[in-house]
């Protein structure tokens, strides 16, 4: 599966050098803007987010590339789980929500998270109809889940779910989200939604974007045989 990450890596920098799409990304969300954190973990880093990225590609279903970028090395939530008294790796554990406007309609879904905190947290306009929760991750391993309360808009009613594969890479995290099997999932190309993140550790937010992202496009031949690559290595994993 590193493989597969990889090569997503590979095909997401080829399309920005090559304009093999529209790739659009969040940010660069400052650095050091991040919330101190409070105690047990007042004398901690804070998770400082300063970039991510959502990048899909509508062909052969709809697969969906999300990378979050930060100023720290991060833990995953799992380890810091099963070292409870280890403060540092639970201050790294980076958790939190990409939360996503699928219908670029702000009247409908759900205010964003970080609304919840703002200020000092920018405002999002946005209207949340889906979003990629890495909570999860503290007791599935690996695993991140894509949430739809109501289900794709246009498509069958909801709620649903997909696990999606999640990594941990020394500042980023990375997954990579299987939606071909979500009735109506489809991004539109032309009106692309946007995204919004609220990060921090599993006791407190203290980062979320301060400029809403436009999820990016791969639909090129070129990036459509690279997809086919990482689609492949999916594929063999599961069987």
């Amino acid at each position: 599966m590193q493989r597969t990450f990889h090569r997503w890596r590979l095909l997401f920098a080829a399309s920005s050098a090559f304009g093999a799409g529209s790739v659009c990304h969040a940010g660069p969300d400052p650095s050091g803007d991040a919330l101190s954190n409070p105690p047990p973990l007042a004398q901690q880093v804070s998770m400082d987010l300063n970039r991510a990225w959502a990048v899909a590609t509508p062909l052969f279903g709809t697969t969906l590339y999300v990378q979050l970028r930060f100023d720290q090395r991060l833990r995953a939530p799992s380890e810091a789980a099963a070292a409870p008294n280890n403060l540092a790796w639970t201050a790294r554990a980076a958790t939190g929500f990409v939360e996503f406007d699928l219908d670029d309609n702000a009247a409908t879904g759900q205010a964003a998270r970080q609304n919840a905190m703002s200020p000092p947290f920018t405002f999002s306009p946005l209207g949340i109809d889906g979003w990629f929760d890495l909570t999860v991750e503290s007791t599935t391993p690996g695993l991140g889940l894509f949430v739809l309360p109501n289900g794709w808009p246009g498509g069958a009613g909801g709620p649903i779910a997909v696990e999606s594969e999640l990594r941990y890479c020394y500042r980023s995290i990375v997954a990579l989200v299987d939606l071909s099997g979500v009735p109506g999932a489809m991004f539109d190309l032309f009106q692309p939604p946007q995204f919004t993140a609220i990060i921090g550790n599993p006791l407190n937010m203290t980062d979320a974007l301060n400029t809403a992202g436009f999820v990016g496009y791969i639909p090129s031949p070129g990036g459509a045989a690279l997809f086919l690559v990482a689609a492949g290595a999916i594929a063999r994993r599961r069987r």
